[in-house]
């Protein structure tokens, strides 16, 4: 995965957490060269239902997920570490959800904007 692109999300990020009216995104950067990438939904016990949450690693030429947890796909997803035989899934998983956080920032900053 090019990590440009993962880099230009995260700068637009303003905060760990971005709130929409289905749920929230969070971007954490951890450790070294470590993130975690996760849209949230509250479930009924007021406990986080990830949909996904995805782990990996970043260097200055590529972001790599290495972990998957999927509470709403139907069976329950989770890849705990990063193999060739699952890495099609995670990278698949990975792009989907950058892309629908991506969304989310645009529509953020279009509402920030149109509140100045």
């Amino acid at each position: 995965m090019d990590y440009e692109r993962f880099a230009r999300l995260q700068a637009r990020f303003t905060d760990e957490k971005l709130l929409t009216n289905e749920g929230f995104y969070r971007l954490r950067l951890s450790g070294k060269a470590q993130f975690e990438l996760a849209f949230i939904k509250t479930g009924p016990c007021g406990e986080s239902v990830y949909q996904p949450l995805i782990k990996g690693t970043f260097s200055e030429k590529e972001a790599i997920p290495t972990y998957l947890l999927d509470l709403a796909a139907q069976p329950m997803t989770q890849i705990s570490q990063r193999a060739s035989e699952n890495a099609a899934v995670l990278d698949k998983a990975f792009v989907e959800l950058m892309e629908k956080c991506e969304q989310a920032v645009a529509v953020n900053e279009t509402a920030q904007e149109a509140a100045r």
